[in-house]
Order: structure tokens, then sequence, then C-alpha cells
């Protein structure tokens, strides 16, 4: 939970759950659809009464789909997509584990993170070396932009 009560879903031993985990199925004709695990009405109802048991949830709104046949022979494949946060490095990742299902029932997965620094800098240090690189960089470069003019006149 967090200072202010609420509760979190921890995902490894350092990441956090942001939003929502989204199944989607794309099926033959080339139609998508999509469902939240934790926020489907019955992640919520489990959430109700058991606060902090996010698997639970997810477990549920799975064997809800399972049961309803959502995942049928017209499906191609079926992708998890869900975005995190990791407190430790102050970074953003976009995490996306699609399964695409082949004519013969074989499965390839496919794994895609996208990272994202919420703090580009961790040392102040660091941003002087770059903006002290920049201003290196800058010099010739305005020489180079002045007598460039010059040739022109």
């Amino acid at each position: 939970t967090t200072s202010d009560g609420r509760a979190q879903c921890r995902l490894a031993s350092r990441h956090t759950l942001i939003g929502d985990a989204v199944l989607r199925q794309t099926k033959e004709d080339g139609s998508v659809e999509e469902t939240a695990l934790l926020y489907s009405p019955r992640g919520q109802h489990h959430l109700a009464s058991h606060p902090e048991d996010f698997l639970g949830a997810a477990r549920i709104q799975l064997q809800f789909l399972w049961d309803s046949g959502w995942a049928n022979d017209e499906v191609t494949d079926f992708t998890l997509a869900y975005s995190t946060f990791n407190a430790r490095k102050r970074m953003f990742v976009l995490t996306e584990v699609k399964a695409i299902i082949g004519d013969r029932g074989q499965v390839s997965p496919v794994v895609w993170c996208t990272g994202l620094n919420s703090a580009a800098y961790s040392d102040m240090r660091i941003l002087l070396v770059d903006i002290v690189y920049a201003l290196q960089l800058l010099y010739p470069t305005v020489g180079e932009i002045r007598d460039f003019i010059q040739i022109i006149r």
C-alpha cells in the first residue's frame, strides 16, 4: 500500500503496475477485441472484497473469458499489454507480450518493452558535462554559420 493507504500492485521486485493490464485478441477477419483484467466488472467485484489480491482479480476475469469462449479458433493472436513504474530507477516501462497462433496451433511469442526515464539526469554533474559538451559543439558551429553567410553575400 502507498503512504495514503491506496493498494499497489507490485510486479517482480521493483515495478508497480500503472493502470490495468489489457488483454487483446485479433481474429482472422482483422477485428480486434480487448478487455481489462483488473478494471473489469468481475475484477472490481473481487478487489472490493479482497483489496490487494490483484492476481486473484485477473484470474477471475481470465477464467470468465475462457468459460465464455473468448479464445476460439478464429483468434490469430493474443496480446497482453501493461505499464509499470520502477521508483528505484525512476523509469516508466510499457510491456507488450504477444502470442501469435499459427494455422497448426504452434505459438510464437514476441515481447516488446519500451522504457522512459522520468529523470534524465540522476546527478547534476552529468548535466553539467552535457552542457559543456553542447557548448563545445556550438562554438565551431556558430563560426561555420558566419563563414557560410559571408560566402553567400
